[in-house]
C-alpha cells in the first residue's frame, strides 16, 4: 500500500471511530426508540382480516362464579386462523391448576373439541364436537365467543355442533342464528374482565 493509501485508510478508520465503530464493532441493533418519528414505520390498518391478519395477542375467556373471567394468552403464529386455534385450544385444555385452585373453572364438557373451520370477513365458524352439550350451553357458548373475539380481527362467530349448525342461546334468554358478538355476552363478564 502506497503513502497516500494509508492515509486513506487511517482516515477512514478515524472516521468509523468517531462514529463509535470500530473495525471490530460488527453489527450492532438500534433501539427504535432512539430514532426521529419520521423513521419509524407505522402500521396500518386493513379494511377486512384474512387469513394473512395479524392475530394480537387475545384470551381465553372461564368461569368463576357464573361469570367470565379473561386469562391472557400470546400466540406464536402471526396468521390469524392459527392464532384462534391456539386460543381455542387453550379453552378445550381447561384452566391450569393454579386457576382451579382459584375456583375458576369451565363450562365446556371434558372430551370438548373446537376447531375453527371458515373465515368470511369478520366472521369465524367454529365447531363443536362434543359428546353430549354442555349443562349451561349459553354459559359454555359465552367462553367460546368471547374467547375468539377477544382478537380485534375476529368481529363475530357461527357456531355449528359436530358440523351442523345451531341456534345459539343468547345471555338474554333468545336464540339466534345470526353471527354471535361480544356484546351478547357482554353481561356474564366479571368486573374488569373487558
Amino acid at each position: 500500500m502506497t503513502g497516500s493509501g494509508w492515509g486513506a485508510a487511517g482516515v477512514v478508520l478515524a472516521l468509523l471511530a468517531g462514529c463509535g465503530l470500530t473495525p471490530s464493532s460488527g453489527v450492532q441493533d438500534i433501539d427504535p426508540r432512539s430514532l426521529p418519528g419520521r423513521l419509524v414505520a407505522t402500521p396500518t390498518a386493513t379494511a377486512s382480516p384474512s387469513v394473512e391478519s395479524v392475530a394480537s395477542g387475545g384470551g381465553v375467556y372461564f368461569v368463576r362464579e357464573e361469570q367470565l373471567v379473561a386469562r391472557p394468552q400470546t400466540s406464536d403464529t402471526r396468521a390469524l386462523l392459527p392464532g384462534v386455534q391456539a386460543l381455542l385450544d387453550a379453552l378445550s385444555a381447561g384452566p391450569d391448576e393454579t386457576d382451579r385452585d382459584r375456583g375458576v373453572g369451565t363450562a365446556l364438557p371434558p372430551a370438548t373439541a373446537l376447531r375453527a373451520t371458515a373465515l368470511e370477513g369478520a366472521v369465524l365458524t367454529v365447531d363443536l364436537t362434543v359428546d353430549q352439550m354442555p349443562p349451561d350451553q349459553t354459559l359454555a357458548i359465552a367462553q367460546i365467543v368471547l374467547t375468539v373475539t377477544s382478537l380485534n380481527e375476529v368481529g363475530g362467530v357461527r357456531l355449528t355442533v359436530n358440523g351442523e349448525p345451531i341456534r345459539a342461546p343468547l345471555a338474554s334468554g333468545a336464540q339466534t342464528d345470526r353471527p354471535l358478538t361480544r356484546a351478547d355476552f357482554a353481561g356474564m363478564l366479571a368486573a374488569g374482565a373487558g
